[in-house]
């Protein structure tokens, strides 16, 4: 394949003609007067171009006498993903940085152009972003250099490419979502392309109680940070011991049950706590306790499971109380897992 070179071709691409009429080409017929089809420069020039580009876009020189190198260039595009792969990549947090590094190939559509991402990976600090935020993150090319950027603003679907952008600008791709803390650290991560199940537990390091009427949170110790995706199913479990602690004349029973975000437990995420202890707590008051919630449909972004109780109280004042521990397995533990 090459680009033709003899004495009577073209220094300049000449202007292209107006469109005409679709049509095909005929050998013509003398007997009926039908005269062959004219191969015009103009569509010779267009086969040799889009066959060149075909090779440019897969780092193959032209050369004269070689006849497979459009086949070549083709099998090398599928090989290197260049043609059809796209969201090879993975966004976490390393260090006190973001950073977007290459899995299973390199390539990213960015503007409905394939780019590899350096092998190195891309990584932003978090300086000038703000505290307690959760922020979007794309990336884009600055000349030639793939870049992330972080955004407050959402996305949506590249009608062109169905690849998802940032809202109002199709040159930034969407690659994860990032939450700071209080001191404007990065402190979770989910990534948009082969994200990783995240599970993170908390537990309470001592027993905790309440004789409050209504739900509330035994303490906020145990309370478990997660970002969630739109389409994410999250599994929170709950596993300890717990009791209801009576004095003398009194009695009682209480609730339990994972909340998110401070809310209410659902039914399905909940138990009732009947044990009584009469004041002096021992080994073998405590009850099993394990409670397992299916959270979907939860709003984009930050959220926090914790565990909430309430004592309803018959007669004194019992309390709900919940075992905790400063030795590992003998304390209630809570778990948030999200993703795939």
């Amino acid at each position: 394949m090459y680009r033709i070179d003899n004495g009577s071709a073209a220094a300049s691409l000449p202007a292209s003609t107006a469109a005409g009429t679709a049509g095909y080409f005929t050998d013509g017929d003398p007997l009926t007067s039908i005269a062959p089809t004219i191969l015009p420069a103009e569509w010779l020039n267009s086969i040799m171009l889009e066959n060149l580009n075909v090779l440019a876009a897969a780092s193959i020189t032209p050369v004269k006498n070689q006849f497979d190198q459009l086949a070549l260039a083709i099998a090398k595009l599928i090989t290197d993903g260049t043609a059809i792969l796209h969201g090879q990549c993975q966004l976490s947090i390393i260090s006190s940085n973001i950073k977007l590094i290459p899995y299973n190939g390199n390539k990213l559509l960015i503007g409905g152009v394939a780019h590899a991402i350096p092998s190195a990976g891309i990584m932003l600090s978090s300086g000038g972003a703000s505290a307690n935020t959760l922020y979007y993150v794309y990336a884009f090319m600055y000349g030639a250099t793939m870049t992330l950027e972080i955004s407050g603003s959402g996305y949506v679907t590249d009608s062109s490419t169905g690849v998802l952008v940032k809202n109002s600008d199709s040159t930034r791709t969407l690659v994860g979502i990032v939450q700071t803390d209080g001191s404007a650290n990065w402190m979770l991560s989910r990534s948009w392309f082969n994200d990783v199940k995240t599970s993170e537990y908390l537990y309470f390091s001592a027993n905790r109680s309440t004789t409050s009427g209504s739900f509330t949170e035994l303490n906020s110790e145990i309370r478990v940070n997660f970002l969630a995706w739109e389409s994410d199913r999250c599994i929170i479990t709950l596993n300890g011991a717990s009791l209801i602690d009576a004095g003398v004349g009194d009695s009682g029973y209480g609730g339990m049950g994972i909340g998110i975000d401070g809310s209410n437990p659902d039914d399905n995420a909940c138990v009732t706590v009947g044990v009584s202890d009469n004041g002096a707590l021992a080994s073998d008051d405590w009850q099993p306790t394990s409670i397992t919630l299916h959270a979907s449909n939860l709003t984009e972004g930050l959220h926090y499971a914790t565990v909430m109780a309430k004592a309803t109280i018959s007669s004194g004042s019992p309390s709900i109380v919940v075992k905790g521990s400063a030795t590992s397995g003998e304390r209630t533990t809570l778990t948030v897992s999200c993703g795939v």
